[in-house]
């Protein structure tokens, strides 16, 4: 049933050379891979990051801030482009102020990073009252 699908192979000598070789080249693409990874994270190590959002009258959030927003928040601002899945939010992020995200980047290196979630105009006004 699997060889006649395509779905396994018959063992043989080159059958067993080829899947070393997949293998090897596997572990080499990942050694890269964890490389670039690490030179992200040390780039975006303890970076802040900061995104103004509308809020109603008593301060609710119109909306949230999700993964695809952070990651072209971070594209903007640092000119590193992401996965969106690199972003593990287990929800969106419907509070302003200060969060803490933690990355996780290729081979598992992670890289933690802080979001600032700002009421749009609140720096202006802020700069015209003072």
């Amino acid at each position: 049933f699997l060889i006649p699908k395509k779905f396994a192979l018959i063992a043989d000598a080159n059958a067993v050379r080829r899947q070393a070789r997949l293998q090897e080249e596997r572990k080499a693409k990942a050694a890269v891979d964890r490389k670039a990874s690490e030179e992200i994270a040390e780039r975006l190590k303890d970076t802040s990051f900061s995104i103004e959002v509308k809020v109603d009258h008593d301060g609710h959030m119109y909306g949230s801030v999700s993964s695809h927003d952070i990651v072209n928040i971070i594209k903007m601002q640092s000119g590193i482009e992401l996965d969106k899945r690199a972003v593990p939010l287990k929800h969106a992020i419907k509070q302003t102020g200060v969060h803490e995200l933690v990355l996780r980047l290729k081979e598992g290196v992670e890289a933690p990073i802080h979001l600032k979630v700002l009421v749009e105009g609140a720096v202006a006004h802020d700069e015209a009252t003072a």
